[in-house]
């Protein structure tokens, strides 16, 4: 029933990973090739879109919804703010499996 609900003639790849509302009814939301995209609640035409690196995890939003972290799944966490989108890194960990510890 829903699967064509969302916007025109545009589909996130690897499909839509978390969604966050925003205080003026905007809706945030996280895909599985890494786009942050800003989309209107109401028509779902996307406002401000930006690329990071690794599928979008997670968004939590700040109490006064301004700004938000991002996380991804290549251990990488980023601050955005609401208006324009624009990701800033502001840390990295190591993502893939440890083969081997060695004491000296």
């Amino acid at each position: 029933m829903f699967k064509r609900i969302g916007p025109n003639k545009r589909l996130f790849s690897q499909g839509i990973n978390c969604i966050n509302l925003l205080s003026n009814g905007d809706l945030l939301l996280g895909s599985g090739d890494g786009t942050l995209a800003k989309v209107n609640s109401i028509d779902f035409k996307v406002k401000k879109e930006a690329k990071v690196m690794g599928a979008v995890t997670s968004i939590s939003l700040t109490a006064d919804s301004t700004h938000f972290f991002c996380g991804t799944s290549k251990a990488t966490i980023y601050w955005c703010n609401t208006d324009d989108i624009c990701p800033e890194l502001r840390n990295t960990c190591h993502y893939e499996k440890i083969n081997d510890i060695a004491f000296p």
